[in-house]
């Protein structure tokens, strides 16, 4: 739930997707209790400073979320104090978010706001328009569709022409820049 413990391990990982030949890679993970559509530059300095685009469309469980449990054991949801306990995990995650920017997280160009959801939610792709070259990922909570992106694969940077898998050598970072507020 925190790559920032693991740049490393994560570098691995990122660089195994970029030199994999996917020529439009969209990762889809799970398990941190929200939903959030994340973007990445990966710069490679050996292929002439060529970048690369990395979506990662994130979705908690249908189950549990940050604003409806502050915590996944059943005997905590009897607590008489249950309710204000959600309400303290809720607004704290929104807070969060405004106090310590995840500069990963994606901005929605036609609206203006952050990518991401802590409501009960689930994914869903569309690949209606495959042979036109887009999909369209969604994101659905209860109240309907939080985060929707029409991804083109043409404006997802394609593979360089130059392409070696053995090399193993992108910088990935958050397309925002880096982090520099209390993370």
């Amino acid at each position: 739930e925190d790559w920032e413990k693991f740049p490393d391990s994560r570098n691995r990982l990122l660089n195994s997707v970029l030199n994999s030949g996917v020529r439009a890679p969209i990762l889809l993970t799970g398990d941190v209790h929200m939903s959030q559509l994340l973007r990445v530059t990966c710069t490679s300095p050996s292929r002439n400073s060529s970048s690369r685009t990395l979506y990662e469309l994130t979705t908690s469980g249908i189950t549990h979320s940050w604003s409806t449990f502050f915590s996944p054991q059943a005997e905590h949801r009897e607590l008489w104090y249950y309710f204000y306990l959600c309400f303290l995990s809720r607004n704290f995650m929104h807070l969060s978010h405004l106090v310590m920017p995840w500069n990963e997280i994606n901005i929605d160009s036609s609206t203006g706001k952050m990518d991401y959801s802590i409501d009960l939610n689930y994914a869903k792709f569309d690949f209606g328009e495959i042979e036109e070259g887009r999909v369209k990922a969604q994101v659905i909570t209860p109240a309907g569709v939080a985060i929707e992106k029409l991804f083109d694969l043409a404006d997802i940077d394609p593979i360089p022409a130059n392409h070696d898998e053995s090399e193993n050598d992108y910088d990935c970072v958050p397309y925002r820049g880096e982090v520099k507020v209390l993370h």
